[in-house]
């Protein structure tokens, strides 16, 4: 018998800037085998940089008030070593470790999409994501998101780019 997983609806999500005690816990969430790249460090820069007011990195919050995830737009969304060959606004989605495999990335995936159109809304978003992230490239396209290109990042991991055109 499959195991039925609650699911999220998207307007129960609220994206809100980070604080200093959200980005530290942000900093301390750790993901275990190829996911474990995405870790962000736990240095004073980095917790720092997460708090500005235009850093990009934004927190969500379920309807409990409690943290679902984190969304990253721009520069810092991009990996390192990547080719980025057009002009776009990158975005980068992490859920808190605890929910990942509960089918709950869709949801953060749309409240992050949603948000950048909102603030650019006449730019291509797009999203770089490891060949081997099956599940996370399905959201992706789920959500209009297509294909561009690959790239090897500088750790010889390999991604494709998608992109998703307004």
């Amino acid at each position: 018998m499959a195991m039925t997983l609650p699911r999220v609806s998207v307007s129960a999500l609220e994206l809100r800037q980070i604080r200093p005690a959200a980005a530290h816990i942000i900093q301390t969430w750790r993901y275990n085998g190829f996911m474990s790249r995405y870790n962000i460090a736990s240095d004073e820069a980095t917790h720092q940089r997460m708090c500005q007011h235009d850093g990009g990195y934004w927190q969500v919050r379920d309807e409990q008030g409690s943290l679902y995830g984190v969304v990253i737009i721009g520069s810092h969304a991009q990996i390192a070593g990547g080719t980025y060959q057009h002009n776009g606004v990158d975005l980068q989605i992490a859920l808190r470790p605890d929910l990942i495999g509960q089918y709950r990335g869709s949801a953060l995936c749309t409240v992050a999409v949603a948000h950048a159109l909102g603030q650019y809304p006449d730019t291509t978003l797009r999203v770089s994501i490891p060949t081997n992230h099956a599940s996370a490239l399905a959201v992706w396209q789920r959500a209009g998101f297509f294909p561009e290109y690959a790239f090897m990042s500088h750790d010889q991991v390999p991604f494709v780019v998608l992109t998703h055109i307004n």
